[in-house]
C-alpha cells in the first residue's frame, strides 16, 4: 500500500512544473568592444612603405643541430681516455723511435727511445704517446699502438699506428 505523504508530494512536484508562468529572460550581459583586426591587404603596402622591418636570419650559435642523433651526442659518448702517468705519455707518437726488439719470448720487449736519447722497455699492453695509446703488438720490426680518437661529431674510433724500425739497425735478436 502507498503510503499518503509519498502521493502528496509526487502530486505537488507534478502541479509545480506545470505552472502556466515563464520564467523571466535573464537580462543580457553588455558586449564587449570590437577588438581591432589586422590591417587589410590593402593597407599592407601602405605600412610596408611606412615602416621597413629588418629581414630575420637564424643564428645556431648556442642551439642543438635538430638534425644530430641525440644519442651520439657527447654526453652519451664514452669518457676520454683515463690520463697516464707513464714517462712514454708525455711524447707524441711521430717523437719516439723504435731501436730494438727481443723477440722469441713468451712476451716480446721492445726498446723505444725518447727525443731526450732516454731509452725504455715497453711490452704488449703497455700505455704510449699523449692520446691514450696501447701497445697492442710487438712484432719482429715493429710496435703496432692503438690509440683512441673523437671525431668533430663526438664519435669515437680506434685507431692503430704502426711504429717501425729504422732501416739501418738490426732487426731483432732472438734469444
Amino acid at each position: 500500500m502507498v503510503k499518503p505523504s509519498f502521493v502528496a508530494l509526487s502530486l505537488g512536484l507534478l502541479l509545480a512544473g506545470c505552472s502556466d508562468r515563464t520564467p523571466a529572460p535573464a537580462p543580457l550581459a553588455s558586449r564587449p568592444a570590437p577588438v581591432a583586426t589586422a590591417p587589410t591587404l590593402a593597407a599592407a603596402p601602405e605600412r610596408a612603405h611606412a615602416e621597413p622591418q629588418a629581414a630575420y636570419s637564424y643564428s645556431p650559435v648556442g642551439k642543438p643541430d635538430p638534425f644530430r642523433n641525440p644519442l651520439d651526442s657527447a654526453c652519451c659518448a664514452p669518457p676520454p681516455p683515463t690520463s697516464c702517468n707513464e714517462p712514454l705519455c708525455h711524447f707524441e707518437l711521430k717523437q719516439l723511435k723504435l731501436s730494438g726488439v727481443i723477440s722469441g719470448l713468451a712476451n716480446p720487449v721492445a726498446v723505444v727511445e725518447s727525443p731526450q736519447g732516454k731509452s725504455y722497455r715497453i711490452y704488449q699492453g703497455s700505455k704510449v704517446g699523449r692520446n691514450g695509446g696501447v701497445v697492442k703488438q710487438v712484432r719482429r720490426d715493429s710496435l703496432v699502438v692503438a690509440e683512441i680518437t673523437r671525431d668533430d661529431q663526438g664519435r669515437t674510433y680506434e685507431h692503430e699506428t704502426i711504429i717501425r724500425m729504422p732501416p739501418d739497425l738490426p732487426m731483432a735478436l732472438e734469444e
